[in-house]
């Protein structure tokens, strides 16, 4: 099994700039023609502070306490 981990950077309602990182396993698996694939399992998301965040859509995060996090877009 492997954890595969991805960083977003995001901003809170304050402006402040924070991480996020997310979490998801994955195993190896055979397909029907007998190749290898990666499986997906749930993915899991923390902030650098550690506090847990969920996913509400592509660009929007949101705390336990009800803050929305938006992504960080490249320019």
């Amino acid at each position: 099994m492997e954890e595969l981990i991805r960083t977003i950077p995001v901003r809170d309602a304050n402006g402040t700039r924070l991480t996020l990182f997310e979490f998801q396993k994955s195993t190896r698996r055979r397909g029907v023609l007998g190749w290898l694939r990666l499986a997906s399992r749930q993915r899991r998301m923390q902030l650098d502070t550690g506090e847990a965040v969920d996913y509400v859509n592509e660009n929007t995060f949101k705390l336990a306490n009800g803050e929305l996090l938006r992504r960080i877009k490249a320019r």
